[in-house]
């Protein structure tokens, strides 16, 4: 079986704790990831989360659009001790299938997940399938999360409260992996899974500003989502990849599918 990823230099972006699940999948289709995690992230720690959280039973649904914001919400909800009665009686929307899975591993289910998996589309086909009267949303949020699902909601009158719950961080501790790894020239693409890890990458490499532009102009990269697509082209980006679901399983899809056609290309 053909595997247009055998031997492919691929650099994973993503944060440590995050990374495992792709730098599988592109071993398996052969390739070989360069891991350097341009992120990591923290709890925020606040009175406002803390009377929020234990205010939560107050609240119909809580919106997840991303895998930490589960993560550094059930963090919460255990230094809180929120009781599992009021867990129970709440309903929960995630904005993707890796979302859910993080939810499922602190043993509850989606309830709502959009068909896309951005933050428009889950609000937009929320309102369409919900009597939104009565609701009262708590939205879990980072730092630097996009307002499109707030937007949208209020726009239709619901009741919609932020909680800011975890900070995202320029891990600075791997600037010089990812200098030493893209100066030898050997990685054949990039992977971006938020925009934040296209910004981090861009400053780290603001030092090697001939090399940035080469990558730029010359080097393919797969971004997951429109939000980081449109990150990538504001900074400079002109090789993008974005698989129409948006997954690692289908990041390293959309890869296979750009290097067999180089491949047919070469040959032809």
């Amino acid at each position: 079986m053909s595997k247009p990823l055998l031997g492919k230099h691929i650099l994973i972006t993503r944060s440590k704790e995050q990374a495992p699940p792709l730098v599988h999948l592109m071993e398996r289709a052969g390739a070989i990831p360069v891991v350097v995690p341009l992120l990591t992230f923290k709890r925020i720690e606040s009175e406002k989360n803390r009377k929020t959280l234990q205010q939560l039973h107050e609240f119909t649904w809580v919106f997840f659009t991303s895998a930490n914001g589960v993560k550094f919400f059930f963090d919460y909800i255990e230094m809180l001790q929120i009781p599992q009665e009021t867990l129970s009686s709440i309903q929960f929307a995630v904005v993707g299938k890796k979302t859910e899975q993080v939810l499922q591993s602190y043993g509850y289910r989606a309830d709502f997940q959009p068909s896309q998996f951005d933050g428009n589309s889950m609000a937009k086909q929320f309102v369409k399938q919900h009597e939104t009267a009565s609701i009262q949303i708590l939205l879990i949020n980072g730092n630097l999360s996009k307002q499109d699902v707030q937007a949208q909601l209020e726009a239709e009158h619901i009741d919609v409260e932020i909680c800011v719950i975890y900070e995202t961080i320029f891990n600075v501790e791997e600037q010089f992996t990812l200098q030493k790894a893209v100066s030898t020239g050997a990685i054949d693409a990039y992977t971006f899974t938020s925009p934040s890890t296209v910004q981090a990458f861009c400053e780290f490499l603001q030092e090697e500003q001939g090399q940035l532009e080469h990558i730029k102009r010359e080097k393919v990269c797969v971004c997951i989502g429109t939000t980081t697509e449109q990150e990538a082209r504001k900074l400079g980006f002109t090789c993008i990849l974005v698989p129409e679901e948006f997954t690692i399983d289908e990041m390293v899809r959309v890869l296979e599918e750009h290097f067999s056609e180089e491949r047919i290309d070469t040959y032809e």
